[in-house]
Formats: C-alpha cells, structure tokens, sequence
C-alpha cells in the first residue's frame, strides 16, 4: 500500500492521466516523466508501481485489472516499476511499432527543415535508436549524416566527439549560408537590373526618310551601327561589303548616298565632293525665256 502521506504529495502534482495510447511517444512521454518525479520525491522502490497504477484510468485501467498480480503472487514476487515498464511497452508498443520507429529514425534526414527542427526530431526519434548509438560518437556521427549536404560539406573538416558541439555549429553554419543565399540573390536582382538598362542605352534609333532604324552600339568599333557584324572587325568593304580591298579602293559604285539627296549619282561627278547647295538652288530657280511672235491679224 501507498503512505496516504506520500500519495498526497504525489497527487499536488496533478500529473496526466494515462488512458493507453497507440502512440509508442506519448507512452515514452509519459513514462519519462514519471521517472523524473520519482527521482525528484526520492520515492521509495516498492511504493512506485502503486502511484504510477494510481493514474491509470480507462482502458489502461481495464488492462492494469488484467494484468496485475495477485496479493500472494505480489508478496512472494513483488511487481517492480521497471518489469511495469516492460509490460506497458509489450501492450502499448509492439515490436511491429517499434521496428517503425527504429527505422524512422535511422533514415531521418534534416530535409527543408531548419537545423534546430532536425535536432528536435532527432532526440524525439532518439529514443527508439538507442542502439544505433551507444556511444556520444556514433550519437555525433548519426546526426552528422542527416544533415543537409551544403552543412555538412562545411563541417567536414572538423572533428566533434559531443553532440552540442556539432549541434550548435551547425546552426550557425546554417545561419551564414541563408546569408549568402539572400546577398546572391539580391545581387542577380540589381545585375539583372542594371543589364537590362545597358542594354537599352546600347541601342539608338536614327529616323531617315519616314523610316526608324535601330542601331546598336558596337563594342569593337565603338560606334552605333546596324546589321549583324561589324564591318571593321571583319575587315570587309564599306561600300560592298565584301572583303579584301577597302572603301576607297571598292570597284563597285559608290551606294551611300548622301542623306535627304533623291537625285541618282552622276558618273562623271566625284561622289566624295559635297554638293554645291547654293548653285543648284540658283540654278533650280533660273527661268528658261520663251519668245511670243505674233501674227499680223492678231494686231489690234
């Protein structure tokens, strides 16, 4: 039986009740804290399965009357809250779970969560892989293969032998490279930006004869032309277009007209000698005489 003076203190707690669960965590749970009190009341050994049977109630209460032994079995073979444990974890945690759980978290990777949810799921999965680390190493190595490449690309050249140690550089790991994440982009954003209102300024309208044009500006020769190559860069006639000799000396007729001027180039003229404006104005002006001869009967 349970001292009325020690259920009483235990009571004050108001510890949750235990139903039975389905759930292999919530049972770990509950059963992880209980272990924290009685260590914290210094509750005596033969005195825990009584309080801890005290918070069954429902269907765990209906397995607690199934299971429990009898008053001689009891004297002759007292139930230990450890071997109570055991039998929880037979009724409420079969092998079948527990298998899930063990693979669950040998296959547990941080993903798209952040270092510090992986390292919640990892201690919460922690629980049903204590053999996969019996040592605070294979404890660091475990948690090391599940983080996330670009994080543990960045540790591995360092040694950890304590799973804070590794815990807590990771976060900060983590934490420079969203820094550089943020500064690339913004980065690609203004450069994007900045091309785009280059190449608006690489590109120059001209309007001739009713007519717009582009023109862009040329890297090599450093001056706004159109087409799709650079004569200079190509070394081809600035007349023809063809290669090997230069404007200058090009046997083909000169096609550049100058801008404005309709009137078809003379042959015999030098077409590298600006137009005389001024004389083919006056001349364009001058009026052409003509001479009326009237007829004897158109006198009077």
């Amino acid at each position: 039986m349970v001292g009325i003076n020690l259920l009483n203190k235990f009571l004050k707690l108001q510890l949750p009740k235990f139903r039975g669960t389905v759930n292999p965590t919530e049972l770990d749970a509950w059963m992880r804290e209980l272990d924290k009190i009685f260590k914290t009341m210094m509750c005596p050994e033969e005195y825990k399965v009584g309080l801890a049977t005290h918070l069954f109630t429902g269907e765990a209460d209906h397995w607690w009357d199934s299971v429990k032994p009898s008053e001689t079995e009891e004297q002759t073979n007292p139930l230990t809250w450890e071997v109570l444990k055991e039998k929880m974890n037979e009724q409420y945690y079969p092998r079948d779970v527990q298998r899930a759980k063990e693979l669950e978290f040998s296959h547990l990777e941080q993903g798209n969560m952040t270092v510090m949810e992986y390292g919640a799921k990892f201690i919460e999965l922690s629980r049903f892989g204590r053999h996969l680390m019996d040592t605070e190493q294979r404890k660091v190595d475990r948690f090391e293969d599940g983080l996330e490449l670009g994080i543990r690309t960045a540790l591995s050249s360092q040694m950890f032998n304590k799973y804070q140690d590794i815990y807590q550089k990771a976060i900060r790991v983590e934490n420079v490279l969203n820094e550089n994440k943020i500064k690339n982009t913004t980065t690609k954003r203004t450069g994007g930006e900045n091309s785009s209102v280059g190449k608006q300024k690489s590109i120059m309208q001209v309007q001739q004869g009713g007519s717009t044009f582009e023109r862009k500006y040329c890297d090599f020769c450093k001056k706004f032309h159109g087409g799709t190559e650079c004569y200079r860069a190509t070394e081809k006639c600035f007349n023809c277009g063809k290669p090997g000799h230069v404007a200058s000396h090009c046997p083909q007729p000169n096609r550049r007209a100058p801008v404005n001027d309709k009137r078809p180039y003379q042959n015999d003229r030098d077409v590298s000698q600006p137009l005389n404006k001024k004389t083919d104005y006056d001349r364009s002006k001058t009026s052409v005489g003509r001479i009326y001869v009237m007829k004897p009967s158109e006198k009077n």
